[in-house]
């Protein structure tokens, strides 16, 4: 061999101190390396929120509750959730305006769900309050041609 290689060394083209890990079953994970096991990495590590240490806004959370009720069942209360959500909405982003308390974003969402359940809310109301004084009042005709026996 002309091409400065040691023939102890090289034989056949591989390094004769090479010894391949061995080969598991075909479809079958690869066995790991001769004297390294396999360490997993484990599962990415959870990022929390820093705690800021301000409470929540009691009347903003009651905003939210009030307005997803509004939305859900006003309804069929005439709007009194809606009309309780618009109020409190109102008076938690006052509340929340200084750093002082947090729930900012609870109040604006009850505020926006009042206002949007309390306009079908009220179409409803006076729908039913008009309907129910239009048929007190509307006298119920006789029908022809019916005779009553005494």
């Amino acid at each position: 061999m002309s091409d400065n290689k040691d023939e102890a060394t090289y034989h056949g083209g591989y390094r004769a101190d090479w010894n391949p890990a061995p080969m598991a079953r075909y479809g079958a994970a690869p066995l790991p390396p001769q004297g390294r096991p396999i360490v997993s990495p484990g599962p990415a590590p959870w990022a929390a929120h820093p705690y800021d240490g301000r409470p929540n806004s009691t009347v903003a959370v009651w905003a939210l509750v009030t307005g997803v009720v509004g939305i859900l069942a006003g309804w069929c209360m005439f709007g009194l959730p809606s009309i309780a959500a618009i109020i409190l909405g109102h008076v938690g982003m006052s509340q929340t305006k200084s750093d002082q308390v947090k729930g900012r974003g609870m109040a604006v969402s009850g505020l926006v769900l009042g206002y949007v359940a309390f306009i079908p809310a009220m179409i409803f109301t006076v729908w039913m309050v008009v309907g129910g004084a239009a048929g007190m009042v509307t006298p119920i005709p006789e029908p022809s041609g019916l005779t009553t026996s005494p």
